[in-house]
C-alpha cells in the first residue's frame, strides 16, 4: 500500500504484483501469507487477487535465466540451490532453514563466528582478530554480555558473517577455517543438485550478498566450483530477482 501511495499508482492500473519471499515454498506458509494479505488489504480486495507469491529462489532463477535452463546458488541469510533443466523440471537442494540446514549461509557463518567468541570468553578458546572485532562491534567483553546481546529478539546473527569474512581477508586462520568448511557445504549443494538433475555441468548464477559481492568467501567459492566442476559456467544474472518476480507474475497471470 505504501508503494502505491508513494508512486501515486491506481489499483485499476495494475495488472499484477509479484512477491518473492523465503519460506513460502511450503503450502501452509503461503496460505498464511495470503491470509495476512487479505486482512491487510481488506478495504481494497481487488489488489489481493493481483498478488502472485513465489519463493526467493524462484524469482532469482527466473530473473537470472529468463525462464531458460540453469541453476541459481543463493547464499545470503540462508542458502539453497535451485535449478531448472531443459524440459522445465525444477530441482533443489538445501533451503531447509537455520535449525537443520542453511549451511554455507550468513547465518551459519555468523553462528560459528559468535561461537568462537563465546568459547574465548568461557576460557575454552584463544583470542583472535575475530574475537577482538566482535568485542569492539558489539561492546561485549565476557560471556554474560555476549549472551545478553545475541539472545535479544532482534539480534541478526547472519550480520556477523561480514566480520568473519573481513577477518579471513586479514589473515585470521580461525575465520579461514570457518569459510573453508562453509564453502565446502555450498559445493555439496551443487553436487546434490547435479546428481538430482543427472548432469555433469551447469549454467550457474549467484544470488545473495555473500556471493554477489567480491570478497574472500565469494572468491573461495568460485575457485572451488571451478576446481570441482570444470564444465560448469558461472554467469552473471540477466536480471535481478525483482524482475524475476515480475516475469513470473506475468506468466501466472496469462
Amino acid at each position: 500500500a505504501g508503494i502505491l501511495e508513494k508512486e501515486k499508482l491506481k489499483i485499476d492500473k495494475i495488472k499484477f504484483i509479484g512477491i518473492g519471499l523465503a519460506g513460502v515454498g511450503r503450502i501452509e506458509n503461503k496460505e498464511r501469507l495470503q491470509k495476512i494479505l487479505l486482512e491487510k488489504f481488506s478495504p481494497v480486495q481487488d489488489i489481493v487477487h493481483k498478488i502472485k507469491i513465489f519463493t526467493d529462489a524462484e524469482i532469482a532463477l527466473e530473473g537470472a535465466f529468463i525462464g531458460k535452463a540453469g541453476a541459481i546458488l543463493i547464499a545470503g541469510t540462508g542458502s539453497i540451490i535451485y535449478g531448472k533443466d531443459e524440459r522445465g523440471k525444477i530441482f533443489r537442494s538445501g533451503g531447509l532453514g537455520k535449525i537443520i540446514g542453511d549451511e554455507g549461509s550468513g547465518y551459519s557463518i555468523g553462528k560459528k563466528g559468535l561461537t568462537e567468541a563465546a568459547k574465548y570468553f568461557d576460557g575454552r578458546g584463544k583470542e583472535t582478530l575475530l574475537v577482538k572485532k566482535i568485542s569492539e562491534q558489539f561492546g561485549v567483553h565476557d560471556s554474560d554480555q555476549l549472551t545478553n546481546k545475541i539472545y535479544t529478539r532482534n539480534f541478526d546473527i547472519a550480520s556477523t558473517a561480514k566480520l568473519v569474512i573481513d577477518c579471513a581477508d586479514e589473515g585470521d586462520d580461525t575465520c579461514k577455517n570457518i569459510l573453508d568448511q562453509e564453502s565446502d557445504e555450498l559445493i555439496l549443494h551443487i553436487t546434490a543438485l547435479m546428481n538430482k538433475m543427472n548432469v555433469n555441468e551447469l549454467d550457474l548464477c549467484f544470488s545473495g550478498s555473500l556471493l554477489t559481492n567480491t570478497n574472500y568467501y565469494s572468491e573461495l567459492v568460485q575457485a572451488k566450483i571451478t576446481r570441482s566442476f570444470p564444465k560448469t559456467k558461472i554467469n552473471t544474472a540477466i536480471y535481478p530477482p525483482e524482475i524475476g518476480a515480475i516475469l513470473l507474475a506475468k506468466k501466472s497471470d496469462s
